[in-house]
């Protein structure tokens, strides 16, 4: 435990000057000492940016997959499993979503649990799965990119949004969905994060129902996944107070009952499984 805590701290430490320079607006070319070519990337229409890596001197069409990010805090992880993965030879993009940019805890103040409307929260999540389409549309015109190998993986609120992307885009032949649920109307009124916006909803008289109907279209508990053809791998902890069981054991059903890698833990504790958690991913998403 206290090797992976310094570990984790040298990383950290390690990514500081990179992390400055990702803080630039302007897209830029970047390439490692490591055989990792790295693109900061805006597309029209986008709400986001988004960052590309990939293996250098490739000459195969490779795998991609889309990372989606936890809600808040910073994407330095995110960062770690996209080098991690491009060393195995496999594309990755990471979109720094709308959630990320508006409601970040350490930077702007705001977090997407807190008093907002349930109108804006929806408007919030379904201009990230906008996102999402805008930029599966341009990896699909990347000439290195295998079409046939597009998976998606998802942290938290990343693995929330990812569920539902996996229904609408119907495209990631793989998922990985680490920390995720469904049944938000039962998150908000049971998860330790929304307690300020639960606070809110039982003063103003709002039900699970009345949630339901507002945030139909970003619960991936309201979307079909018969027939499905995405091979899903869901990580999850046994002690989760952010994300409920039920919510989890909702979602694994609707999946299909994907294989389930529980982690004996709580939602932020995980965090010491990671190397495990990127092990077990990379081996999933290689294997055919």
């Amino acid at each position: 435990m206290k090797s992976l805590t310094i570990s984790l701290i040298s990383i950290s430490l390690s990514l500081f000057s990179f992390q400055n320079l990702l803080s630039s607006k302007e897209p830029f070319y970047w390439e490692s000492k490591k055989n990792i070519i790295f693109y900061k990337i805006k597309i029209k229409n986008a709400s986001s940016f988004s960052y590309y890596y990939k293996p250098s001197g490739i000459k195969e069409k490779i795998p991609i997959i889309i990372i989606l990010p936890h809600l808040s805090g910073g994407i330095f992880i995110e960062k770690i499993i996209c080098k991690k993965f491009a060393k195995e030879k496999i594309a990755t993009l990471l979109i720094e979503e709308v959630y990320q940019n508006e409601y970040n805890f350490f930077k702007a103040k705001k977090s997407i649990t807190g008093d907002k409307s349930l109108n804006m929260i929806k408007q919030i999540l379904m201009q990230s799965l906008n996102d999402i389409e805008i930029y599966i549309n341009w990896v699909r015109k990347q000439p290195e990119i295998d079409n046939s190998k597009i998976g998606i993986l998802g942290i938290s609120m990343g693995a929330i949004v990812g569920s539902v992307a996996i229904a609408r885009l119907q495209c990631f032949n793989k998922a990985v969905l680490i920390l995720g649920g469904a049944d938000i109307p039962y998150l908000i009124f049971h998860s330790s994060l929304t307690k300020k916006l639960r606070a809110k909803l039982i003063k103003e008289k709002i039900s699970e129902e009345n949630i339901k109907e507002i945030l139909n279209q970003v619960d991936p508990l309201n979307y079909s996944y018969n027939g499905l053809k995405s091979n899903i791998l869901m990580v999850n902890a046994i002690k989760d107070k952010i994300i409920p069981k039920k919510c989890v054991e909702e979602l694994h059903e609707a999946l299909g009952n994907p294989e389930i890698m529980w982690l004996n833990g709580g939602h932020y504790s995980s965090i010491f499984y990671f190397f495990k958690i990127l092990d077990k991913s990379i081996k999933f998403f290689k294997n055919p």
